[in-house]
């Protein structure tokens, strides 16, 4: 994933939020960047979870109720993988939704009116 996909994915998320119609092109790309944010985003949660056990070694920590912070840490990494895990299964299925619609052609229709 680089800028430029990056850029595509925020010009994406445009076009949804404006609700403006997809043509075939667009929605071929768009599976394939569903499919590399999200595992982007699993290799961050997979990342963070590693540094958020690390946080004992670095730091003396505290909990905000008083109680020990150690159960704090195993929740968070708990939920991390997860997260890790749900981001994975949401990946394979965005390339295989970039997989099947990158099978389905187009041609212009001569008998509908183009704006």
């Amino acid at each position: 994933m680089n800028a430029e996909d990056l850029t595509r994915f925020g010009e994406l998320l445009q076009a949804v939020s404006e609700r403006r119609t997809l043509d075939l092109t667009e929605l071929h790309d768009a599976g394939r960047l569903l499919g590399e944010v999200t595992l982007a985003a699993a290799a961050a949660a997979s990342h963070m979870r590693t540094e958020v056990a690390a946080l004992p070694k670095r730091y003396i920590l505290h909990d905000d109720t008083g109680d020990a912070p150690e159960p704090r840490i195993v929740e968070a990494r708990d939920r991390l993988a997860q997260m890790t895990s749900l981001l994975q299964q949401v990946g394979t299925q965005a390339r295989r939704y970039h997989g099947t619609i990158g099978h389905i052609g187009m041609q212009v229709d001569p008998e509908v009116a183009s704006d």
